[in-house]
Parts: structure tokens; C-alpha cells; sequence
């Protein structure tokens, strides 16, 4: 288990531009909902490959935007005989001004729902779009790389859907903490609020994380927790078994403060269950931009390490607490955190 921080030039192997990339099937719905528009995937298979493993990719877009049409370094993971698979996901979308009361989108857990539903089709659906089901794992940015460090922590709990490898960039991962984390770590670059009422992450758990009781307490913590991937890594039972973990941040993010990865990799650290534990801080990157594309290559190649050395499933205890069920006891009665907080340094 390696915690790294080094500059982008020592962390990353010069990668070369390509054009669009065609997806081999789109629009593939992975349900169940009706009408599906977000529910939806496209399939990039490797021509000349038998039965390649698969990476999903989960867009980013502050939870209320974006979408599955450009892929990050789909070609890099063609050209390594790796599939892909670019999932929608039901957005937080709102009309007027943003605010939680005025909500007609979709808040939390209903985008970990979707992650559940398209990773079961994408086990399911090897042998019709022509890549190996069994060999699948993770990779997104911001809130896609939120939402991949929850693929690889929620589907761990069965062997059936286990990841091989989870791979996050950037992600938010304890909500209620990003503020501090903002201002410990980089208060000049701090753009945005994040406990405010019309946050994206308040519009991802459908409540004010800002709001506070009389005696100034926050009242909307367990709706922050619920949705925060290192809260729920440090339930995790010790020995739950999970996916090599590549956790990737730059230490001049201006909208999610390295911190958070920290915070990521420690709960994973202590819990103990990934075989391969990495996280990256670079230096002079921020939040996407200038920097992170020249970082495919070795995402590239932490995929294909992890596929190759992809052990067969272990039994997990059938006691374990925190299945969809269990997250929502969490949305709907909040939750304690450990007595101990993330180390950050």
C-alpha cells in the first residue's frame, strides 16, 4: 500500500492524442426504469481481442451534469486490449434556482442504484458485446470517481461483483468535510461552498448539509454520510475483500481539496482489504484541466496489472451491515461516525 506525492512529469508517462473514438454498440439501456434516457451505456470492444476485460467509465459533472460521450483515455485502454463500457446516470437536475426544495431530479442513493443496476447488466452482458464479464473495473472523475469508489467499495460485499481495480480522480468522498478539508489544505484556491444550501452536494442528498439546529449543530450530517464513500469504507468489516484501489488527486484543485483522497485512502488503509492501496497527490494539478490526460498511460497500466493478477472469488461473511438496504437506514436516520478521525498528513 503506497501513499505517493511527486509531480506530474515522475507520476506519468507522456501519452499521445487521438481522435474520437466510436463506441462499437451505444445507447445500450441497462434499466430498469422507464422511460431509461440516463439509464443507459455504450460499448467500446477491441477489435482482434478475445474476450477482454472491461473498465466502466462514470462521467463527472458535479452530480447535475454531464454525460457518457467522451470517455477518458478510451483509446489508450483499446489499444491495450482493455473493453470499455461509458455509462449515463440519473442526474440532480432542478428548475429555477437551484435549492433541495425545488428538486426534479434525482437525489442519493438513486445514483448508487444506478451504478448497481449497470455494472449487473455489464457482468450479464459479456458474451452479447463480446468482452470477459467477469474480469470488470472502475474509473471515473469528480463525481464520477465518487461514484467509482463506490462501485468498488458497495459491490465488494459478493463475490459475483466484486471489482478487480477502482480507480478515482479527484473524487469527493466525506461531503461534510469539504469545506475544512478546502481550507486546510488550500484556501486561496477555495471556490466553492460546499455546505451550502445550493452546493452540488447539498442537491446530491436532497438537503441543506449547511443547515444547523439551536445549538449550532449540522442537522443534515447523516444524508452527508450516507453518501460519502469513506464513511462507508470505514464500516467495512476487516475482512472484506476489495479491489485494487488507485487513488489520484492534485494538490492545487480549487473545487475538492486533496484531502478528500486522503481521506479515502486512510479508511481503506485501515480497513485493510485492497491488495493494491495507491494514492497519487501531483503536484501543480487541479481539477481536471492541463496535466491529467498525460496520466492515462499509468491507469492504463494499473487496469491491466490488476486484471492480470485478478484472484478468484472469496467468500464474504452474509452479515455484512451495509448493502443498499443498509444505506438506506443511513439516509433516513443518519449514522456515527468512527471515534477517530481520517489522518491527514
Amino acid at each position: 500500500m503506497r501513499k505517493l506525492v511527486c509531480s506530474a512529469a515522475v507520476c506519468a508517462t507522456a501519452g499521445m492524442a487521438h481522435a474520437a473514438t466510436v463506441p462499437t454498440v451505444a445507447d445500450v439501456s441497462y434499466g430498469p426504469y422507464e422511460p431509461a434516457e440516463r439509464q443507459t451505456l455504450d460499448f467500446y470492444v477491441p477489435d482482434g481481442v478475445d474476450a477482454p476485460p472491461i473498465v466502466m467509465w462514470i462521467h463527472g459533472g458535479a452530480w447535475y451534469a454531464g454525460d457518457k460521450s467522451s470517455p477518458t483515455g478510451v483509446q489508450e485502454f483499446l489499444d491495450a486490449g482493455i473493453a470499455v463500457a461509458s455509462m449515463n446516470y440519473r442526474l440532480t437536475t432542478y428548475d429555477g434556482p437551484p435549492s433541495p426544495d425545488t428538486a426534479n431530479g434525482t437525489t442519493w442513493p438513486g445514483q448508487l442504484e444506478d451504478i448497481t443496476n449497470a455494472f449487473a447488466f455489464v457482468r450479464d452482458s459479456g458474451e452479447t458485446y463480446g468482452y470477459d464479464g467477469s474480469r470488470v473495473a472502475s474509473f471515473g472523475a469528480s463525481a464520477g470517481a465518487h461514484l467509482s469508489a463506490w462501485a468498488g467499495l458497495a459491490l465488494a460485499d459478493d463475490p459475483d461483483t466484486r471489482l478487480a481495480a477502482t480507480v478515482a480522480w479527484y473524487p469527493p468522498t466525506d461531503l461534510i468535510e469539504m469545506d475544512a478539508d478546502d481550507d486546510a489544505s488550500s484556501p486561496d484556491l477555495d471556490v466553492i461552498e460546499h455546505l451550502a444550501c445550493d452546493s452540488p452536494e447539498s442537491l446530491l442528498v436532497g438537503a441543506c448539509l449547511g443547515e444547523t439546529d439551536g445549538m449550532g449543530d449540522l442537522v443534515n450530517q447523516g444524508f452527508a454520510d450516507a453518501a460519502s464513500p469513506a464513511i462507508f469504507a470505514s464500516f467495512l468489516p476487516e475482512d472484506t475483500v476489495l479491489p485494487a484501489f488507485l487513488i489520484m488527486h492534485g494538490d492545487e484543485d480549487p473545487l475538492v481539496s486533496y484531502l478528500q483522497s486522503v481521506r479515502l485512502f486512510d479508511a481503506i488503509d485501515v480497513q485493510g482489504g485492497s491488495p493494491d492501496l495507491q494514492l497519487r497527490i501531483l503536484e501543480g494539478l487541479g481539477h481536471g484541466g492541463p496535466g491529467w490526460e498525460e496520466q492515462v498511460p499509468d491507469v492504463v497500466d494499473f487496469m491491466d496489472a490488476a486484471f492480470a493478477v485478478q484472484p478468484a472469488p472469496v467468500p464474504v461473511p452474509a452479515a455484512l451491515p451495509m448493502t443498499l438496504a443498509g444505506l438506506g437506514m443511513l439516509t433516513a436516520f443518519g449514522c456515527r461516525r468512527k471515534a477517530s478521525a481520517p489522518r491527514l498528513t
